[in-house]
């Protein structure tokens, strides 16, 4: 069962990565390498939504977890898979958003040209992935809402 403080952080995160996700769609799902690669504050803004959206999706899933009484991963691309062997994803989400985690760190230690190659899969169809994790997210607290 969801405790109250649980329940209250989690809908802020979903009200937090549906406006990420809200602006991703709207400023980002166009950009192609040209603008990636000359307008920093293009690259600066894309690359921080994605790593907001990558964290609020893990932050989802580790509460879900901890809800569950499920162990937690000893990575964050597992805390995804966990969330498959619970039956809550499917395993092809699973891996894909694990493969998201990848990029969030890729983002953080690798060259333009290596970011972009892994950006490109989120640009494309990455984002959406985390959208169903929102709405599992969503699902999942109105079946365990509890009258306070």
């Amino acid at each position: 069962m969801l405790e109250r403080e649980d329940r209250e952080r989690v809908l802020r995160i979903l009200d937090f990565i549906s406006t990420e996700i809200e602006d991703f769609e709207a400023k980002f799902t166009k950009v192609d390498f040209a603008v990636y690669s000359k307008d920093r504050d293009c690259r600066r803004n894309l690359e921080r939504c994605i790593e907001n959206i990558v964290n609020s999706s893990l932050d989802l899933a580790k509460i879900i977890l901890i809800t569950e009484d499920l162990l937690i991963p000893d990575t964050y691309a597992k805390y995804f898979l966990s969330l498959h062997t619970a039956g809550l994803i499917n395993e092809e989400d699973a891996l894909s958003l694990g493969q998201t985690v990848r990029l969030r760190n890729i983002l953080a230690h690798e060259y333009l040209d290596i970011r972009w190659s892994s950006i490109k899969g989120f640009l494309h169809e990455g984002w959406k992935i985390h959208q169903r994790l929102a709405k599992v997210a969503k699902e999942y607290l109105d079946e365990n809402n509890e009258k306070y």
